[in-house]
């Protein structure tokens, strides 16, 4: 599916599609690829999901709760594959999350939206927590 914008709908990926092969070697799930999703961990679908936009070789990647309903041990494995998708292609990743510990080990930039900008800016800076504490908890 990720390479219909390139192939247009309803024509076959060939078996030996290099851009789908380097996508699924990239989130590691080459080995995968014979196995049918429904056989899948819900962290090896989520690499399989990361993979089929790879493969339509983006230069943004748009990724909304990548982590969603897995296990802490998953998430970080997710977190890992994209930060290291976003070093060693030099790939413009946007995250949408509501996970605040991925923030600072995870992300470049931040931005807090509350139906409009409320703040954006380094995440190490110290005025982070006060704006989370005060979006989250107040």
């Amino acid at each position: 599916m990720g390479r219909y914008s390139e192939l247009g709908f309803f024509k076959r990926v060939k078996n030996d599609d290099i851009s789908v092969e380097k996508a699924l070697e990239a989130t590691g799930m080459w080995r995968f690829r014979h196995r049918p999703i429904g056989h899948l961990s819900g962290g090896q679908q989520q690499k399989v999901m990361i993979s089929r936009a790879l493969a339509g070789n983006p230069q943004v990647l748009l990724l909304d709760e990548p982590t969603a309903a897995l296990d802490f041990r998953v998430e970080k494995d997710i977190m890992e594959l994209i930060k290291g998708l976003h070093e060693e292609k030099s790939l413009t990743i946007l995250l949408v999350t509501h996970k605040m510990s991925f923030l600072r080990d995870y992300t470049t930039r931040v931005i807090c939206i509350d139906k409009s900008l409320v703040w954006k800016g380094d995440p190490h800076d110290p005025k982070l927590q006060t704006i989370i504490n005060n979006l989250f908890f107040m």
